[in-house]
């Protein structure tokens, strides 16, 4: 008997559960990194405090020193006679007629003392404080041992580092709220469009928005586009950093605070974004249904698979999305970002990072951007369709080679297939395994009582419901606690039919994408207006952690 924990390993996937255990591992270890940085924080400041105590008893006891060091260098004064002063009595006294201040030359015939007196400390040359007993804080140059540099300290990237580029085609319904949202946190002069054949109002929108506006003389495609429009804004050259933002996707506050620190971990070179499905839009139940499941997917990939395959030491994700992600403008030129038959340009982009070993993927679910997924089926089959074929694509394109990324794009690729493979031939097992209590004489038929017999040896329904059902809605449950959208609940059994419908697409995407070349041509979903209830929603939310520079005052 197959037991049912084998059967939900083949479906959810090794490779699900191995990135899951090293993003818990990376988690513990963020966890811990946090609280020593917290308790250094707290101990500085005890130990900062207990140094100020002890320099302020050092000062003191200097001062005493001082005033007892000033006091026993002034002569001691006799008793006068009346009507003389107490001073005349002492020769030699400074400041007298006749007699010279410290350090003169005694004059010939004077009743001045022939050798000059000592001068007198004063309290502020007394005082030695050393350095290590200064105030904390205090500005004292600190003192560099003969022969050594100071390290120069790296310049930190602010959002004035960042070029923002968005293509669109057709994207006058959304492409303002875009603009709006990211001119909030960017200068407005970092923000570039590129309009890849466009017959709307997406121009004229963009350029009332303030931003700098391109158009490409066809629709060339997305990758062209890009292509173009970072050579002809000569963005590799004025920036260190360039995003590439969708037009549907709105920037969430917080997200260069989150993502642009990650260009400081050693190696990286990209950084993807946190994807977030719009959930304030007035849908039918299609829609909500549709937009569930992919907040599914986002919500349970990106903490369990990104998160784990984007850390410091094992780093191999297989995309970068191009919602809204960074990289450093320093690889651009190293990458080929359009190359002939493809459909799409992030799968191909992150592939090349790894196979021309440019660096690493940096993953932040803090740095977050929200996007329009599809709404009715036409859209969602053919938006999954695109996904799958430019996969399958770049993995023609790209030969597997002896490194780590290979290896684990290969495990992900071959879990693909297989729980694909299982998800379709799913509903042919339950209707044999149930026949015999739909139809009591099903068992004595020719062919269905040999197969029935073969598949309740190895398979029950109890199985089915423990390997397949039970931790589908387990994935429901967790989204729905993870996001706060306890409605997804009720969406809950039409999940696993969606799974079916995603398995059934990516299995039909592979001989088209082996035996047919594409130009790279995009055409949209339907895109649906920000609405005031989704804008209040998200101004409802809690806000993350401004970045230095974001804000509107970066508006340039």
């Amino acid at each position: 008997m197959l037991p049912w924990w084998l059967l939900a390993l083949l479906i959810f996937g090794v490779n699900f559960m191995l990135w899951g255990l090293v993003g818990i591992v990376r988690l513990v270890g963020e966890v811990m990194k946090r609280s020593r940085a917290l308790w250094a924080a707290h101990g500085g400041a005890v130990r900062a405090a207990g140094r100020a105590a002890i320099a302020s008893v050092a000062v003191m006891a200097a001062v005493r020193a001082a005033t007892r060091a000033a006091i026993a260098s002034v002569p001691v004064m006799a008793a006068a006679p009346a009507g003389r002063r107490p001073h005349a009595l002492r020769p030699g006294l400074p400041g007298r007629r006749g007699h010279p201040r410290p350090g003169r030359r005694a004059v010939p015939g004077s009743n001045s003392a022939t050798r000059p007196s000592p001068p007198t400390p004063s309290i502020r040359s007394a005082i030695r404080v050393p350095l290590s007993a200064r105030m904390p804080g205090s500005r004292v140059p600190c003192r560099v041992a003969p022969g050594t540099r100071r390290r120069a300290r790296s310049h930190p990237l602010t959002v004035s580092d960042v070029a923002v580029l968005i293509p669109a085609h057709n994207e006058a319904v959304v492409i303002g709220e875009t603009l709006k949202a990211i001119m909030n946190l960017v200068p407005r002069s970092n923000v570039h469009v590129v309009s890849d054949g466009s017959t709307d109002e997406t121009v004229q929108i963009a350029r009332e928005a303030g931003a700098k506006v391109i158009q490409t003389r066809t629709n060339v495609g997305k990758a062209g586009a890009l292509q173009e429009a970072i050579e002809r804004f000569g963005l590799v050259r004025r920036f260190p950093v360039l995003m590439l933002l969708d037009a549907d996707t709105r920037v969430q506050p917080g997200y260069f605070a989150a993502g642009l620190p990650m260009f400081a971990v050693p190696g990286v070179v990209a950084v993807a974004g946190c994807v977030r499905t719009a959930g304030a839009r007035k849908l039918a139940f299609t829609g909500k249904l549709l937009t569930g499941h992919r907040c599914r997917i986002y919500a349970l990939g990106q903490r369990v698979l990104k998160f784990g395959q984007t850390g410091r030491w094992l780093n191999a994700t297989h995309i970068v999305p191009g919602f809204a992600s960074m990289y450093r403008t320093e690889i651009l030129p190293q990458i080929e970002m359009n190359p002939p038959g493809l459909v799409i340009e992030d799968f191909n982009m992150t592939f090349e990072v790894y196979h021309k070993h440019l660096g690493k993927v940096g993953f932040s679910l803090a740095a977050v951007a929200v996007t329009q997924d599809p709404d009715n089926f036409r859209d969602y089959i053919r938006q999954t369709r695109r996904w799958s074929v430019g996969l399958w694509q770049t993995v023609r394109r790209h030969r597997a080679r002896p490194d780590f990324f290979s290896l684990m794009l290969s495990l992900l690729l071959l879990e693909l297939v297989t729980s694909s493979l299982i998800f379709l031939v799913l509903p042919f097992l339950l209707v044999i395994l149930m026949m015999p209590d739909l139809a009591t004489a099903s068992p004595a038929w020719p062919v269905f009582s040999s197969v029935y017999a073969g598949l309740s040896a190895h398979m029950t329904l109890a199985v089915v419901a423990l390997g397949v059902l039970v931790p589908d809605l387990a994935m429901t449950c967790l989204t729905a606690v993870l996001e706060h959208r306890p409605r997804l609940l009720l969406y809950a059994p039409f999940f696993p039919l969606l799974r079916m419908l995603d398995a059934a697409i990516s299995l039909a995407s592979m001989p088209v994408a082996w035996l047919s070349r594409t130009d790279g041509r995009w055409k949209s979903p339907t895109r649906r207006a920000v609405t005031a209830e989704e804008t209040r929603a998200r101004h409802a939310r809690p806000r993350a952690p401004v970045f230095a520079g974001e804000g509107r005052h970066a508006r340039g």
